[in-house]
């Protein structure tokens, strides 16, 4: 049986409420905090900050690393990962997809899916939100969420998921949307006895009423009755499958081809060129990993420029809201605590925020420098930086920028002609 903690989702606005997979664009959480570094000030423009005993050649690593697959879902099954890429657009995942055939002509498989709110175009964001100029993404029957739906660069290094990381695993976060009363509208079947004792209260038994008419909506597609054998051994369509298939095809959301990466390589003599981002590019970089300066680097650290931990980056506490500290289990220490995420790709994620409240990297980087909103506990100081270094670092951030990725054919929705 697959193991995940399912959420009803149906009040978004409650303490609990959930975030989509499928949830919202990549905040920025640049952070001024005065955390330790293996770095100094610097010079050279083409060189991190040294000093300090540190290696200025290992700032940020020229690779990610080994990704984590998810239990029992190996790496590299070209079949599981095209049956996912079938689902992950696939509106029949939602009750809203016979709704919604008129208003979808072009689209086969019509109705709410991950890729409605996560588009390969835009590091796998939600255009329709930007272009209405929402922060929060839509669901079924134009309900509104409550959180900016993330970007899923690089999403299989992740080690939490959603903006409150509540999530260990993929398999264990694709449920969550496809069971949102506000993204896809699956019901869940009720048993008694939620008495506190870690049982949720719905019954994840394969064959029970919360997957029943999600079967059958996926069994109406011819195709998927090869897709599944030919991925699975036979054609039974199972919750556990589609988690499996799904979180296979994200796993393939792999950016390492951005013009910093081509400059860091230099930077580390792996190749690549000193000269693939501008002078400017390169300031900001130097500022971003400074520990006098910005100091962006104490929160985004790493390839991905994340930590993957939970921080309160000085964004006002909202109770509809409660960060982390909404999620079952958990306690008041962790109000506005958010998931850091990745900053690749971060230039074409606006809005910004797990909110989305701020709209350009501009807005983002006078957050920072002003300390945070000051509205809540939070650990962000002010940073004095002049209009030429947040362009600066603006300008480095735009570098992340991997147009390979965002064109990337093996991403297309394979239902739109």
């Amino acid at each position: 049986m697959l193991k995940h903690e399912l959420f009803t989702y149906a009040k978004r606005t409650s303490v609990r409420s959930a975030v989509v997979v499928l949830s919202l664009a990549g905040s920025l959480a640049l952070s001024s905090c005065n955390k330790e570094l293996a770095g100094g000030t610097g010079t050279d423009p083409n060189q991190p900050p040294s000093g300090g005993g540190g290696d200025p050649m290992l700032v940020i690593p020229t690779s990610p690393g080994a990704m984590n697959p998810g239990l029992d879902n190996p790496l590299g099954n070209a079949a599981r990962v095209e049956l996912g890429r079938h689902l992950f657009y696939d509106g029949r995942i939602s009750i809203a997809s016979d709704s919604m055939k008129k208003s979808q002509p072009g689209n086969k498989a019509p109705g709410i899916s991950c890729g409605s709110c996560h588009d390969p175009s835009a590091a796998f964001t939600d255009i329709r939100a930007e272009k209405a100029g929402q922060t929060f993404s839509a669901g079924v029957f134009g309900k509104m969420g409550t959180r900016n739906a993330p970007a899923l660069t690089n999403i299989g290094y992740n080690a939490k998921f959603t903006w409150d990381g509540k999530f260990a695993s993929l398999e264990d976060h694709v449920p969550g949307p496809m069971f949102s009363q506000v993204e896809m509208g699956n019901n869940l079947s009720r048993f008694p006895g939620d008495g506190g004792d870690g049982n949720d209260g719905y019954d994840h038994t394969p064959g029970s009423n919360d997957t029943l008419l999600l079967f059958k909506r996926l069994n109406d597609e011819d195709k998927y009755a090869s897709m599944f054998t030919t991925a699975y051994g036979n054609s039974e369509i199972s919750l556990d499958r589609i988690v499996k298939a799904i979180a296979a095809f994200e796993r393939t959301f792999v950016s390492t081809n951005s013009s910093f990466d081509s400059y860091n390589k230099a930077l580390h003599n792996e190749g690549g060129d000193i000269n693939a981002i501008s002078a400017s590019a390169k300031n900001g970089f130097k500022l971003f990993t400074d520990p006098q300066r910005a100091n962006c680097v104490s929160c985004h650290s790493g390839y991905n420029f994340t930590d993957g931990k939970l921080h309160n980056n000085g964004l006002p506490v909202t109770n509809n809201d409660l960060g982390a500290a909404g999620v079952k289990g958990s306690n008041n220490a962790l109000i506005n605590f958010f998931k850091v995420p990745s900053l690749r790709n971060i230039a074409k994620t606006a809005p910004y925020m797990h909110n989305g409240s701020l709209a350009t990297l501009k807005d983002v980087l006078a957050h920072y420098v002003k300390g945070g909103d000051g509205s809540s506990v939070h650990q962000i100081k002010p940073v004095a930086l002049t209009d030429q270094e947040q362009a600066d670092i603006i300008a480095f951030l735009e570098s992340l920028t991997d147009n390979s990725f965002l064109a990337n054919t093996n991403f297309k929705n394979p239902w739109v002609n």
